[in-house]
């Protein structure tokens, strides 16, 4: 086992993210998702990073927002179609269907229809691949057992196993209804089928772009929303504040929000999203890295040799990060002012350039 570095300091995760040339990522899965799952953006070093983030980053422009933006505003009455009226109910079950259909119908032109189904073999298959990326034992079980983990006679590797092919059959369909869609949209799967028809993308990185698009694209988004909604029902002065605020600053157009103040959002809209993100993470970790060289850091000892492990990962480390001894004056700009006891928006400054106070209510 390596032994692996740990920081919650902003600069030194920047530090280790931002040599990444030195500190490269490493990971270790099992023979079967290495083949289909592992060579993807996120994942990759280098030229390789380079070439696959050309690819994706052309999904993630204003053009490409726009062809996303009908599908949004689809799926977003289909969901507050299924919310029940004046009962409590767990939130999290629903928004977790709502942004696997968004991402269906946004990046891959796809309806996995998952709002209208109970139980769905696709989901439960996505369900146990991400269940078992983030399990002790199984993970445990591919660091003692790297090569041989699909052969070990235990029942979690034949779900496990049986779960990775639904899911590469589910890739293939999806595949297969964008190419034959008469829609002609700019979207990321556009963008990687386009690669891959090209040479410049092999089936195996297509696949693992999907994987991580699919992946980073829904369960993040849903972790947050479930925050979001939690934050707004427990401080409902702020929930009244941003409601006047959405209705007055974003205009309708036959009662659709317009796409132009979705790209500028209101200021308070935008510190409350990003306050909420900075409290909850919805990212539990970076891939994890292996050190080229000897690691220094402002001048220290040598704090990880060269072929040791090191990541800026773990919720607990990142869910520091935005909670250290730090206050932030303007956009982007830190300062220490001591230790961080500040709940959710109570920092009016924290994300507004201008020091507006009546941004964010001071409790």
């Amino acid at each position: 086992m390596d032994f692996v570095l740990l920081t919650p300091d902003p600069e030194g995760a920047k530090f280790l993210l931002m040599n990444r040339d030195v500190y490269k990522k490493s990971v270790l899965v099992a023979p079967d998702v290495a083949q289909i799952l592992t060579k993807h953006v996120l994942g990759l070093n280098g030229e390789d990073w380079k070439r696959h983030r050309s690819v994706v980053n052309n999904g993630f422009v204003t053009s490409a927002y726009k062809s996303y933006y009908p599908a949004f505003n689809q799926m977003t009455q289909r969901f507050i179609s299924k919310l029940p009226l004046e009962v409590d109910f767990n939130i999290s079950p629903l928004l977790s269907k709502f942004t696997l259909d968004l991402l269906g119908q946004s990046i891959f032109q796809y309806d996995f229809n998952n709002l209208n189904h109970e139980e769905d073999p696709n989901y439960k298959a996505y369900q146990t691949l991400f269940n078992a990326s983030t399990s002790s034992f199984t993970v445990l079980l591919t660091q003692l057992f790297p090569h041989y983990f699909h052969l070990l006679p235990l029942a979690i590797t034949k779900t496990y196993l049986k779960a990775l092919s639904t899911i590469k059959a589910l890739f293939d369909k999806v595949i297969q209804t964008h190419q034959t869609s008469k829609l002609q949209r700019q979207d990321v799967l556009e963008n990687l089928l386009a690669s891959h028809n090209a040479r410049t993308l092999s089936d195996v990185e297509l696949y693992s772009n999907i994987w991580v698009l699919f992946l980073a694209g829904h369960e993040t988004t849903s972790t947050a929303l479930s925050y979001a909604f939690y934050e707004l029902a427990k401080n409902q002065d702020i929930q009244e504040k941003l409601r006047q605020v959405v209705l007055k600053e974003i205009p309708e157009e036959d009662g659709v929000p317009q796409m132009e103040s979705m790209l500028d959002p209101p200021p308070y809209l935008d510190a409350f999203v990003k306050e909420n993100l900075r409290h909850h993470p919805p990212a539990p970790f970076a891939p994890s890295r292996k050190c080229d060289h000897d690691l220094h850091f402002n001048g220290q000892p040598c704090l990880l040799g060269r072929g040791w492990g090191l990541t800026y990962g773990a919720s607990t480390t990142i869910h520091s990060t935005g909670r250290t001894p730090l206050h932030s004056n303007q956009r982007g700009s830190y300062q220490r002012t001591g230790r961080d006891t500040t709940n959710l928006l109570t920092c009016p400054s924290r994300w507004d350039q201008d020091s507006a106070l009546g941004m964010i209510s001071q409790r």
